[in-house]
């Protein structure tokens, strides 16, 4: 999801190169068809870097508007001004990597989920919460721990407030809805619906990778645990 996020975010600088002369025939190898490549990687860089800074402020606001939904404003303040002097988000807010555009939708994810706590579960909720749990599991899967028990809760509580028959379209609606927008927004999002192929060999890059940390022949992968590495 960020990979699609950050070329979004390129586009318009390329298309102005482009326009401009200065990026030609695209190829694989470096310069890769760009006329002052240093330049132009530098600028794209710090384009990526300011993108994670913009999802950084997004997980700012999201936590304050959590926190106000569930207490008051002054916990929404207290809540926010945690997350921004905690010093991994500081940290990670500006590398440009995927780590916080993933919290970046799972604090989406859990806003959706306050509101639908505190103030009823509808439809548009359900879409908000489904995509942004999509879009978190596309972006790294590995965000997967934060979500299994959230649909639980939403259940019951649903079955608790009961607006309409069990199996009726106003009782159901809520649910197919945010299931609907999860698959889609995971779909996409992944690449998995776009690209198959990839997607799979990603997938099965991890399982072997994850056999040889089993196996302990991967050891030198993880140097960086050491003061040499």
């Amino acid at each position: 999801m960020y990979s699609f996020m950050a070329a979004g975010t390129y586009a318009p600088y390329l298309g102005y190169l482009w326009v401009s002369g200065e990026f030609g025939e695209v190829t694989g190898k470096y310069p890769f068809g760009l006329k002052d490549p240093v330049r132009t990687l530098k600028v794209l860089t710090g384009l990526a870097h300011f993108l994670t800074v913009l999802l950084g402020v997004g997980i700012v606001l999201c936590t304050y508007f959590s926190a106000t939904i569930l207490w008051e404003r002054r916990a929404g303040l207290g809540a926010a001004a945690f997350i921004i002097t905690s010093y991994p988000y500081f940290y990670y807010a500006r590398t440009g990597n995927v780590d916080v555009p993933m919290t970046f939708f799972i604090a989406a994810a859990l806003t959706a989920f306050t509101l639908m706590l505190k103030r009823g579960i509808t439809t548009k909720r359900a879409l908000a919460l489904g995509a942004a749990m999509g879009f978190a599991l596309g972006t790294k899967e590995a965000c997967y721990s934060m979500f299994p028990l959230i649909p639980v809760a939403l259940v019951i509580a649903h079955l608790r407030n009961r607006p309409g028959p069990v199996g009726s379209w106003r009782f159901l609606a809520p649910i197919v809805f945010a299931a609907v927008a999860g698959i889609l927004a995971f779909g996409f999002g992944s690449g998995l619906f776009i690209e198959p192929s990839r997607y799979f060999a990603h997938l099965e890059f991890h399982r072997e990778l994850a056999e040889l940390y089993a196996s302990g022949e991967a050891d030198h992968v993880l140097r960086a645990r050491d003061l040499a590495g």
